[in-house]
């Protein structure tokens, strides 16, 4: 298997970069070198200006990747809004899970938009294994819920961990396509269901 493809995950907060580092390990990327691949965006503004100061030569081989959530912000910032190629899923709200889209100027950019936000995104696919947050140790209510996804240690609380591993393990549909997707991108071969 040839050499990954240099990739940066660039997601907007620290639900977002659970799922990333989840994504990642699923791609069999090294656990020591996951934080080569991630840079913690801290808001979606954030997000946009780490994209929009990547290289974006022809010759440049590294993709970034952008994690973000469709909210009242989505289209904020002015590089976020040249990413019209939709590739797969929908951002209507709460139509679609995802929308996958690429930057229509610069090929080399994608973005990864979670609908309508990642707190809801992993509420939903708890409730699609019969599971509630409260099942692995994380609160039920959805506002108390957000409140502990935003904390810094969010990413890597083993709480949270649990629950995104059973959905790895699950290979819903919902994060399947968001696997295989990490997986084209760093030109991995595909993660086994």
């Amino acid at each position: 298997m040839a050499a990954p493809t240099p990739v940066l995950f660039v997601p907007e907060c620290y639900a977002d970069t659970a799922v990333t580092l989840t994504l990642l390990r699923e791609n069999r990327a090294s656990h020591k070198r996951l934080l080569n691949f991630v840079s913690h965006g801290q808001g979606i503004k954030k997000v946009g200006n780490v994209m929009r100061l990547q290289p974006t030569a022809p010759s440049n081989t590294r993709r970034v990747v952008g994690i973000v959530d469709v909210d009242k912000d989505f289209y904020e910032h002015p590089h976020l809004r040249g990413f019209t190629r939709v590739l797969s899923g929908s951002l209507t709200r709460k139509q679609h899970s995802h929308a996958l889209l690429q930057h229509a100027e610069f090929s080399s950019q994608f973005l990864i938009a979670i609908n309508p936000a990642c707190e809801v995104w992993l509420l939903d696919r708890a409730a699609e294994l019969g599971k509630t947050p409260a099942d692995f140790g994380l609160p039920n209510d959805l506002d108390a819920f957000k409140a502990f996804c935003k904390t810094q240690d969010a990413e890597r609380d083993p709480r949270l961990r649990n629950l995104l591993d059973a959905v790895a393990k699950a290979y819903h549909p919902a994060y399947r396509v968001l696997a295989e997707f990490v997986a084209d991108i760093m030109d991995l071969d595909h993660p086994l269901p």
